[in-house]
């Protein structure tokens, strides 16, 4: 699951800025934290990447969506052990 997860993030999420060598969650004015980024991606074994660029806004709710989507799969591995209906959201509120 957790691979899965990874690849989501990568294909979907991630993208190399153009005319650098660094993920766009990095911070451009920061040697380290451009490191650390390339890093991580090395670390969750990204090979693959978002082609077309996109806004930060759209970064935050595709990582909220991808995020859900994992952890609403992990708890239904569980229910053996924590029965009932589950809600995940992202939002402030649930509204049922």
């Amino acid at each position: 699951m957790r691979k899965k997860y990874h690849e989501r993030i990568c294909a979907q999420i991630v993208w190399i800025k153009p005319g650098g060598s660094y993920p766009n969650f990095a911070d451009a004015s920061s040697r380290s934290s451009k490191d650390i980024a390339s890093a991580v991606l090395q670390e969750m074994g990204c090979r693959v990447f978002r082609q077309d660029p996109i806004s930060d806004q759209q970064t935050g709710k595709l990582f909220e969506e991808v995020t859900k989507d994992f952890i609403s799969e992990a708890f239904s591995l569980l229910n053996h052990l924590r029965p009932g209906k589950w809600i995940f959201s992202s939002e402030n509120y649930i509204k049922l």
